[in-house]
């Protein structure tokens, strides 16, 4: 009977070792809230959890004014929308077009430079070096976008060429001129053309930016840049230069835009 319940109590004791050994593991893990800046770049998990919340900043508004034309001679069939409302005459002093879209725009911004900045820094032997140039290239996309969404809802814009510090004198950033702030967004598509594919082949990459979505975003950036807002009247030269790039994005088998009639 003894030798039996020595035998018990050696079992319940190591038993209870393991799960000690175990617990303690468990908690000695490191809280998401209290991982630093650095750590950041040693793992491809936590490298991608950042790129992915860059993408995270852009915007899926069903009341875009820039998407349904917020003019007077818009007709819009959506209900309870901002542009509805103002061109049935419903708008005043108090009515806003709700959320932020220049603050939320230059968040992703910033976090999109200081990936840029520090995706070099995860080992090689963690994440290669072709998918380290991809995910550049893919920042670079979204920063072009962040920019070209401000161009159209607010016009020129501040350009930051890398992360601003919390310190810094933001009086200091002014608007850049409108000629810039266009070539500034069609460079960092262009920039992105030769590393984004035309499709990609993974369903895994679904949603992400591809070498046509780059091209229509210059292409409407000429097209903006050509037009009589910023003209006076419409600019024949910019036109053209336009659509120079028709032809690549229906090489690329995404999209087929057709030339305006001049």
């Amino acid at each position: 009977m003894k030798k039996i319940f020595s035998r018990i109590l050696a079992v319940g004791l190591l038993s209870a070792g393991i799960i000690g050994v175990s617990s303690c593991d468990y908690l000695d893990q490191k809280p998401e809230n209290l991982k630093t800046t650095d750590m950041i770049w040693e793992t491809r998990v936590e490298a991608e959890a950042y790129l992915y919340n860059i993408y995270g900043y852009i915007w899926l508004s069903t009341d875009d004014p820039v998407v349904f034309g917020f003019a007077d001679e818009t007709s819009c069939v959506f209900s309870n929308t901002n542009v509805r409302n103002m061109v049935e005459g419903n708008w005043g002093p108090s009515n806003t077009l709700g959320d932020n879209k220049w603050s939320a725009a230059y968040r992703g911004i910033q976090k999109a430079l200081v990936f840029e900045q520090n995706i070099d820094r995860v080992p090689e032997g963690v994440l290669s070096t072709d998918l380290k140039t991809q995910y550049k290239a893919e920042s670079r996309f979204l920063r072009g976008w962040f920019y070209w969404n401000l161009l159209r809802l607010y016009g020129p814009f501040v350009i930051f060429e890398k992360p601003a510090e919390q310190d810094e004198d933001f009086n200091n950033y002014v608007r850049r001129p409108f000629d810039e702030c266009v070539e500034y967004v069609c460079g960092l598509m262009e920039s992105t053309l030769n590393v984004l594919p035309d499709v990609w082949t993974s369903t895994a990459y679904l949603g992400r930016p591809t070498r046509g979505a780059a091209l229509a975003v210059i292409s409407q950036a000429r097209l903006l840049a050509a037009s009589e807002l910023w003209n006076g009247r419409i600019s024949r030269i910019r036109t053209e230069n336009c659509w120079h790039h028709r032809p690549k994005i229906r090489k690329s088998g995404e999209l087929l835009l057709k030339p305006p009639k001049m």
